[in-house]
This record gives structure tokens, C-alpha cells and sequence, in this order.
């Protein structure tokens, strides 16, 4: 089973700050309480205006 979580929890976990949310579709608040598996978040990351604040969100971004 994937894990799903919302993008305030992955931002969390990688370190990545989503800034403007493009990939994710609409900006809206419904992006950010649906809930996305890894490999949608990072999709939709790549597509997305972000902030990488750790060597780990880069790494995390390089697959």
C-alpha cells in the first residue's frame, strides 16, 4: 500500500517549501488537504515553484 500524505506533510518530511503550487493543478485550498503518494508529489513538485532548504530535498527531487 502507498502512503498518502498532504503536501504541508511531505514539505515537512523532505524539506521541500512549495512556494506556488503550478503542478498541483488549481491553486487553491483543496490542494493542499488532498492527500498525494510520493512519486505524485514529486511529479508535481518538479512542475511546481519550490524552495529546496536541505541537501536532502535535492536528493529527494533526483529520485
Amino acid at each position: 500500500m502507498k502512503v498518502r500524505k498532504t503536501i504541508k506533510e511531505w514539505e515537512m518530511e523532505t524539506g521541500i517549501k512549495i512556494k506556488h503550487p503550478t503542478g498541483f493543478g488549481k491553486s487553491n485550498n483543496k490542494n493542499y488537504t488532498w492527500k498525494y503518494t510520493e512519486e505524485q508529489f514529486r511529479r508535481r513538485a518538479r512542475k511546481s515553484f519550490i524552495v529546496c532548504k536541505t541537501e536532502k530535498a535535492l536528493e529527494f527531487l533526483k529520485g
